[in-house]
């Protein structure tokens, strides 16, 4: 998905510094597991701590004490001491938002937008969400009434410039980001262009340019982008990786594997997490050779606490159904870091499939963790629905599963699962075709052995059924000696 601008929230604190709108931003980098990560580092937040004004951490205290309007009146003596930072209610609907609470933080945006009509922030920040929720020509809307404000803040507060460029961007974000969601994907590009061309330090917008390159096809350009991306934050992908693993999602596997081939010498010497990141795509394309020596370089260090090494050896042996010691593996990952996702998640899977009652129940506790953790995660969920259905609880997974079906959009992972539940049930036909349709995925997956076999038993079963009863039967059938007369 395009990634608008973002403000930083570090604890609740990046959009309410001394001085106003600081519009502080992060990049989201992609990892393994497909799950987004904003974060500050430790440095950052501190900085923050010490220029917050001091009102503004009294009422992130009164917030967090359940005092929401006590919290809005301080932060309307914030703004009041200084028009030039971000009107009560939109400063509360960070706080929301940050605590999950997404009605409560459109109402404040809504109440800032009735209250400070002048200011555009509200509007903007209304415009991303509808976006989001698909209400394109609300967003439309909106989007134009703020920059009709943004025409006229200049002559209102002609002592400001900071926060004017800001919002310049953030609306040329919002148009962009409105464009890509209805597919316009050239026109959100050169919107985006023109926020690069007003600030050429904006990591964050040439990464969205490089994602919208790959839309259109345009890997080169794409490449590009992402490389001036890298080059402004350091911790994103250079571009050669960042087209491949973009080329994996959409399936392009023999574009993937094309553009890894051309960086063989710049692969080797590539920073752990990069070669690390080329070890997961190598697993994905089959490439389990390739994939086993960068692993092997990983063992060699025999670095007890490095991550990459245990999850990458926990993936190759699910890869090669060795349950057990994919279990040793991913279990390691989670002593180095109880909290990472992909490392529990890894575990489970592998626990999952040892016909093992104990390890099975253990696998259904992690995988349950994992999904109300992470309840927009695609693989949590389909961890859970997985273990659920293995326990006995076929509707709990169905109602997982369900709407991935109905979606029309499943990973392949996703496909043979359903496709063993239909069979349970009895529906071959539909068993037949979702088995097809996760093996038509040009990417490797770990069930994908289990899938062949299952694809093998239900054209087995098939033949069977079409054959003719009276086949098995001789010309002259022997209905056995006859038994003597007592």
């Amino acid at each position: 998905m395009f990634r608008s601008y973002k403000r930083l929230v570090a604890f609740a604190l990046g959009a309410f510094l001394l001085g106003g709108a600081a519009a502080a931003q992060t990049e989201e980098k992609e990892t393994p597991t497909e799950t987004d990560q904003t974060a500050a580092s430790v440095d950052e937040t501190t900085d923050l701590e010490a220029q917050a004004n001091p009102n503004t951490l009294a009422a992130i205290d009164l917030y967090t004490q359940g005092d929401v309007e006590g919290a809005y009146n301080l932060f309307k003596k914030v703004y009041d001491e200084n028009p030039d930072s971000d009107p009560p209610g939109v400063l509360l609907a960070l706080l929301h938002s940050h605590a999950g609470r997404f009605l409560e933080m459109r109402r404040s945006l809504e109440q800032s937008a009735e209250d400070y009509p002048a200011d555009p922030e509200a509007y903007l920040q209304l415009a991303g969400i509808d976006v989001q929720e698909g209400r394109f020509l609300e967003a439309q809307l909106l989007i134009e009434r703020a920059e009709k404000i943004i025409d006229a803040y200049k002559d209102n507060r002609p002592e400001t410039t900071t926060r004017l460029e800001y919002f310049k961007e953030e609306a040329l974000s919002a148009r962009a980001n409105l464009a890509e969601r209805r597919g316009r994907y050239e026109e959100a590009r050169n919107f985006v262009r023109k926020i690069v061309d007003a600030n050429p330090e904006n990591a964050q917008a040439f990464w969205n340019l490089g994602y919208l390159s790959m839309k259109l096809k345009e890997y080169d350009e794409a490449e590009k982008a992402f490389d001036d991306a890298a080059k402004l934050n350091e911790e994103l992908w250079p571009g050669w990786l960042q087209v491949a693993t973009s080329l994996d999602k959409e399936d392009l596997v023999d574009e993937g594997k094309a553009r890894i081939a051309s960086h063989e010498e710049t692969i080797a010497a590539a920073p752990k997490s990069q070669r690390a990141q080329v070890a997961r795509l190598y697993l994905r394309w089959n490439m389990i050779e390739e994939a086993a020596k960068i692993i092997a370089q990983f063992a060699e260090d025999n670095e007890e606490k490095d991550l990459e090494r245990w999850l990458l050896a926990g993936w190759l042996a699910l890869y090669a159904s060795k349950y057990t010691l994919a279990e040793e593996n991913f279990r390691n990952a989670t002593l180095v870091d109880p909290e990472n996702f992909e490392a529990s998640n890894g575990l489970a899977l592998a626990m999952l499939d040892q016909s093992n009652k104990e390890k099975l129940a253990r696998a259904k506790s992690i995988a349950a963790k994992n999904y109300h953790a992470y309840p927009d995660n695609s693989e949590a969920a389909v961890t859970y629905a997985w273990t659920l259905f293995l326990s006995g609880n076929a509707k709990e997974a169905n109602e997982i599963f369900g709407p991935m079906l109905s979606s029309g959009q499943m990973t392949a992972t996703v496909a043979y699962y359903m496709a063993e539940i239909a069979n349970v049930r009895g529906d071959k036909s539909l068993a037949n075709t979702l088995v097809k349709l996760a093996l038509s995925q040009k990417s490797n997956f770990p069930k994908r052995a289990a899938a062949l076999e299952l694809k093998n038993l239900l054209e087995s079963d098939s033949k069977q059924e079409e054959k003719n009863p009276l086949d098995d039967f001789d010309d002259e059938p022997d209905f056995g000696e006859d038994r003597e007369e007592e």
